[in-house]
C-alpha cells in the first residue's frame, strides 16, 4: 500500500545540514520475520526475585 508522505524542512544550514533517510519495507519479508518471531518461545520471568 502506497501512502503519501508530506514533510517540511524547518531549518538547515551548512553547520547543521538537513538529513533525511528513506526506509523501504518488503511486506513478505516483514511477514516472514513476524512468523519466525512468533514461533520463538518467550523466556520465563521470575516474579519477585
Amino acid at each position: 500500500m502506497e501512502l503519501p508522505i508530506i514533510g517540511k524542512i524547518v531549518e538547515a544550514s551548512p553547520d547543521v545540514p538537513y538529513l533525511s533517510l528513506k526506509l523501504s519495507f518488503d511486506t513478505d519479508v516483514i511477514l516472514d520475520i513476524t512468523k519466525d518471531t512468533m514461533r520463538t518461545p518467550l523466556p520465563m520471568k521470575t516474579v519477585g526475585v
